[in-house]
Parts: structure tokens; C-alpha cells; sequence
């Protein structure tokens, strides 16, 4: 009885204050959903349990909705998949297709993860001039979701991604935040982590939560990249799960109604695969770039790789014989899976044959190809073998392939009243863009469609006090 009336007091209050609609985003970069399942499974997670309910039988969360069959974008790395969370879109619309790609514009490799260029994705000025606004945002071609909640009048906190066109307050690392991330260790790692957590925590100062907030940890893709992906159920319990915890204990102090309205989002923008010994990995870039020489002109051909793939950039005249040559080259052979061309003028990808035809791609492969077809994507695409990525050592983990290992990623649904779901339909992360504006209220028209199935409770009302 007391637990109703205390129900009902909430929900009054809630209903008397006029607290609007918020989310939370919680962005694990590089973790695989069989690993974030079990680890939650295994009860080191007590801050998840919070959020999504006490383990049960059956989909593992009690009070969640739980996509198990949740696919990131392809390539599976980090600057194209989380542009796709958080435009709503496949890498072909927003215009980043990688971490790494040939900007025929400019004539310019663009890599985004040498250090200058990560400086520059976070906007650092003050060290290279002409990054303001972060390179990655001011290349992107469609609008963010920050952008549409700001055309809506919503608040939005970005920590720490690398995408926060649009917020309303982007904060990003510091110099001394870089510094220590660059150490290099599960140590450094989680204090660059928990820096995070303290600025979003003090960006709450003013006594206001924002309509949306990000929290980004990046420890997790950095930790299973230099050790494996068995350290990362240690780092989500003792370092994500705590901050996790002070972030739900700060917007309870501000909000003592917080959970019937604060939406949740729980993913991650990759997964990732452990890395054995290939020696030939080691040395595919060479072999490639040895071959692209002895096709075509010097400087007219380029290689973007992209761990568990690559794009081949040549002029349009000479995409089959240079896929062709690849595909023959004994060199790559125990590596590489398959050559892609672009075909033109229909569109979308081929998969080259040795004869020197093309075949017509699996359908799985062509729905994750046709998110990608775009200028800025190359007009051949190398698919590596399962478990070889370009320069593996064998030593920790990587990504960025066509397989499931790096593709399947958590997508989870917590808080503000939402009614559980155990999901096996195939979704992707690029629809949670749709979900979060829908929930708001936000216009969000050219999105993906949103998440199948998700039921939100009406707005409570008033119930009159006995």
C-alpha cells in the first residue's frame, strides 16, 4: 500500500512540475552485445540493472526493451557507425564512410585516427588551425540529431564523441584529457573515462538536466584494442558500471521522478573480433599498393583501409582490371575474401570474378553494401577473410569487417515506463535516431525508420490525492 501511494505521489508530482521527456545515451564504443549480455548476465553490472532491470529468464533483462539482433553499419568502424547513430542514416547519405577514405575533391586521404587528425575531429584550434567545429562534423552531409532537437527547441549534451554538431554544449577532451589517453593503459584509459563522467556531472551545475545527453566511453574500443576482448567485461564492471552509477545518482538529485521520464539508450557503434597471427596481414597494404602501382599512373590510385576492409580509389576506366589484378595477386590470396567493383551507370556493388566478370553479391551483403554506395566511397572495395584485418600483429583485437563478430552490437531500451521487449527482428543503429525523436517529439523526417515495436506510455496525469 505504501509502495502505490508512494507511486501515485510521483506521478502527481511529475504531472504538477510539467518535467518533460529526456534521454540519456550511453555510447560503449567497440562492445560486442555477447559480451555486454553476459557480463550482465553474470550480475557485475548492478548500474545496468538499475536502468534495465533485474536479470530474468528469457532475453536476461526484466524491465528492458532488447534488440538481439542489432547490426551496426558497414565498415564497422568508429567515425562511419557513429555518424550513423547519431544522423539517423547509412554512411552513403551522411558522407562519412570510414575512418579512413580518399576525398576525390581534394585530392586529400582523409584519416581520421592519426593524432593530428583526432585532435582536429574534437575541434582542437588551438593546436591546427582551421578544425573548429571538428573536421568529421563539418564533413558530414545531413544534419545531426542535436541539429534537429535544436530546430525543436530541446536542449542537447555531447561528452567526449566525436560528433556533436549542433549541441547546445559540446564538450570535448582537453589537452590534458588527451594526454592522458595517450598512455596507453587500462589505468589511463579509465581516468580519461571517469573525466568524462566528471564533465558531464559538472555540466549540470546550473541545476538543469538537457533533453538529451551522450556519454561517450571510449575505454572500451581502446582497452579490448590493445589487450583482447576478454579484458572488456572487467573494464564495463569496474569502471563503466561505477560511472554509469554516479551519472544515475546525479539526475536522481536533480529529478526524484527521473525514471518516468528519462529515457535510456544503451549501444555501441561496433563490435570487434580477437586477433591470431597472419603474417601475410602484415604486409597487405604493401602488396596492395605494389599492385595499384602496376596498373595505373602513379598518383592516380589510392588505398583507404579500414581494418577488416578497404577502399581502391582509381579512375573509372580501369576499375575491372584493377579488380581483376587484385583478385589474381598470389600475394593477397590467403587474406582477401572477395574484390568488390562499383558498377556504373546502374549503381551499387558487384563482386568481381577471376574470368573477369562480375557476380551479383548475397543478399546480406548487398543490403549492408547499399548503405554505403556513395562519391566518397571507393569504387572498389576490398573484403578481407574472417579474422584478418590489415597490419594484425595478433595481438589484442580489431574491427571493421563484414562478419558478424563486428557486426552484432547491444541496442537496449531502459526507463521511463517503457514496456519490456524481447526482440529477434534485424534493426539497426541507424534507427535510433527516429526512436530518440520520436520519443521527444522531435520533426525527423529522412530518418530511418524508428525501432520496431517500442511502446511508450502516455504522458501520466494528475490523480487526485486522498
Amino acid at each position: 500500500m505504501l509502495h502505490r501511494l508512494a507511486l501515485l505521489i510521483a506521478i502527481a508530482v511529475l504531472a504538477a512540475t510539467g518535467e518533460s521527456r529526456r534521454v540519456v545515451i550511453v555510447d560503449l564504443d567497440g562492445v560486442r552485445w555477447d559480451t555486454l549480455r553476459q557480463t550482465y548476465l553474470d550480475g557485475k553490472l548492478p548500474n545496468f540493472e538499475r536502468i534495465l532491470g533485474a536479470a530474468t529468464e528469457g532475453s536476461g533483462f526484466g524491465s528492458a526493451v532488447v534488440f538481439e539482433n542489432a547490426s551496426t553499419v558497414f565498415p564497422t568502424v568508429t567515425m562511419a557507425a557513429q555518424a550513423s547513430i547519431f544522423t539517423g542514416v547509412f554512411p552513403a547519405k551522411h558522407g562519412i564512410p570510414g575512418n579512413s577514405w580518399f576525398d576525390r575533391k581534394s585530392s586529400q586521404l582523409i584519416n581520421y585516427m592519426t593524432p593530428s587528425s583526432i585532435a582536429c575531429v574534437y575541434g582542437a584550434a588551438f593546436l591546427f588551425p582551421g578544425c573548429e567545429g571538428g573536421m568529421a562534423n563539418e564533413q558530414l552531409q545531413v544534419p545531426t540529431l542535436y541539429e534537429l532537437a535544436g530546430r525543436a527547441r530541446k536542449s542537447s549534451t555531447v561528452v567526449f564523441n566525436e560528433y556533436y554538431k549542433g549541441a547546445t554544449t559540446p564538450i570535448v577532451p582537453s589537452l590534458t584529457d588527451a594526454l592522458v589517453f595517450l598512455g596507453g593503459s587500462e589505468a589511463d584509459f579509465a581516468k580519461f573515462d571517469t573525466s568524462m563522467m566528471d564533465q558531464a556531472i559538472r555540466s549540470f551545475a546550473n541545476g538543469s538536466l538537457p533533453d538529451i545527453l551522450t556519454v561517450y566511453f571510449s575505454g572500451t574500443d581502446s582497452v579490448a584494442h590493445q589487450f583482447g576482448i576478454a579484458t572488456q567485461p572487467g573494464y564495463l564492471q569496474n569502471v563503466v558500471d561505477p560511472q554509469l552509477g554516479r551519472l544515475i545518482g546525479e539526475i536522481a538529485a536533480h529529478d526524484p521522478t527521473w525514471t518516468f521520464h528519462t529515457l535510456f539508450v544503451i549501444t555501441s557503434d561496433h563490435g570487434r573480433t580477437d586477433l591470431e597471427i597472419h603474417p601475410e596481414d602484415l604486409d597487405l597494404a604493401y602488396h596492395v599498393d605494389l599492385r595499384l602501382t602496376r596498373v595505373g599512373a602513379p598518383g592516380s590510385m589510392h588505398l583507404a583501409e579500414n581494418g577488416g576492409m578497404a577502399y581502391v580509389y582509381v579512375p573509372s576506366d580501369d576499375v575491372l582490371k584493377t579488380a581483376h589484378e587484385l583478385l589474381i595477386d598470389p600475394s593477397l590470396e590467403a587474406a582477401l575474401d572477395s574484390v568488390l567493383v562499383r558498377q556504373t551507370p546502374s549503381g551499387g556493388y558487384a563482386m568481381a570474378q577471376a574470368d573477369g566478370s562480375t557476380a551479383i553479391l548475397p543478399e546480406d551483403r548487398q543490403a549492408l553494401l547499399a548503405g554505403l554506395d556513395s562519391e566518397r566511397a571507393g569504387n572498389i572495395i576490398l573484403v578481407l577473410k574472417q579474422g584478418h584485418y590489415f597490419g594484425n600483429n595478433g595481438h589484442g583485437s580489431n574491427h571493421g569487417s563484414i562478419f558478424t563478430g563486428d557486426l552484432n552490437v547491444p541496442l537496449l531500451l531502459g526507463q521511463a515506463g517503457v514496456v519490456p521487449l524481447h526482440s529477434t527482428a534485424q534493426v539497426s543503429t541507424t534507427q535510433i535516431a527516429a526512436t530518440i525523436a520520436y520519443y521527444l517529439s522531435i520533426p525527423a523526417d529522412g530518418l530511418s525508420p524508428a525501432l520496431p515495436d517500442v511502446i511508450f506510455p502516455k504522458r501520466p496525469v494528475a490523480i487526485p490525492m486522498r
